[in-house]
């Protein structure tokens, strides 16, 4: 089953927090109904705080466009009732938190994302070949493609090195 990626998790849960700081009565309770079942099922818990906030009549023009703008990075939309994997409800309680930390979202594929992908094509190599070279699984890779897991710092360095040896320069 194909879900949305991790950073588009993280997206869902920085705007249903953002949302839920709007709601009538929000009183800051860290463990809320959005915390506990948003990072499950990102998209319905996305829909129902819509919905609370709609009926409240909680949100400003400015945060209708602010949401939007956040919304509309997200490309994949699981309408399935299913919890989504432990690694996205991670992902989706980070940009949570992040909101509730009063950070700003980020609004970027982060750039090691990009730079894998990148660099096995530069490469020439399929997600099994960059695999078999780093000592890790094609599943893996696809993995780090996808946004679903984050390589470490080393890992990230061995890439790097497989370009140098093939004198191959990767801009972003």
């Amino acid at each position: 089953m194909k879900h949305m990626t991790g950073w588009e998790a993280y997206i869902m849960g920085y705007v249903v927090s953002y949302i839920e700081s709007k709601l009538p009565g929000f009183d800051g309770d860290l463990m809320s109904k959005w915390f506990e079942r948003g990072g499950t099922r990102p998209l319905v818990e996305f829909a129902n705080i819509m919905v609370k906030a709609s009926n409240a009549k909680a949100l400003t023009k400015d945060d209708d466009n602010f949401i939007g703008k956040l919304v509309t990075q997200v490309t994949y939309i699981d309408t399935g009732d299913a919890p989504v994997p432990i690694e996205l409800t991670g992902c989706w309680q980070l940009g949570y938190l992040h909101c509730r930390a009063g950070a700003e979202p980020n609004f970027s594929v982060p750039e090691d994302i990009k730079f894998i992908k990148a660099a096995r094509e530069a490469l020439n190599m399929s997600q099994r070949e960059l695999g078999e070279a780093l000592g890790v699984t094609q599943s893996m890779i696809s993995k780090w493609e996808a946004d679903l897991k984050h390589p470490n710092t080393s890992t990230l360095e061995s890439i790097k090195a497989l370009l140098d040896e093939r004198g191959l320069k990767i801009e972003l």
